[in-house]
C-alpha cells in the first residue's frame, strides 16, 4: 500500500452560499470511494507561512486513487461550487510509505 494525501487549505470564503453548497455535495462523493478523512476543519495552528482559514487532510490508498477522485464526474459539481465561492490550495502528496518502493 502506498498512501497518498490531499491536503486542502482553505484560504478564504468569498461567497458563503457557494461554500455551503460545496459542503453539502462533497460528502456525497466519498460514499464508496477509497479514502479516509484524517482531519476535517479541526483545530490547527499555522507555524510558518501564509495564514489559513481551514485545513483538511484526506488519505487515499494511492496517488492515482486521489487523482481519480478529484477528477471524477461525481466530485465535479461540488468542485464547481468550491471554485466559485472559495479560495483553496489543494496539495496531493505521496505518503512516506511510497518511499519504500
Amino acid at each position: 500500500r502506498m498512501t497518498a494525501y490531499i491536503i486542502a487549505i482553505r484560504e478564504r470564503v468569498r461567497i458563503a452560499e457557494e461554500y455551503q453548497e460545496y459542503k453539502r455535495l462533497a460528502p456525497l462523493t466519498i460514499h464508496g470511494a477509497p479514502l479516509e478523512r484524517i482531519t476535517r476543519d479541526g483545530s490547527f495552528e499555522v507555524l510558518e507561512g501564509a495564514d489559513a482559514d481551514g485545513v483538511s487532510i484526506i488519505a487515499f490508498p494511492s496517488y492515482q486513487h486521489a487523482r481519480d477522485w478529484y477528477e471524477s464526474e461525481e466530485y465535479r459539481p461540488a468542485l464547481e461550487h468550491r471554485l466559485r465561492g472559495t479560495d483553496f490550495r489543494l496539495i496531493l502528496v505521496d505518503g512516506a510509505d511510497a518511499e519504500k518502493k
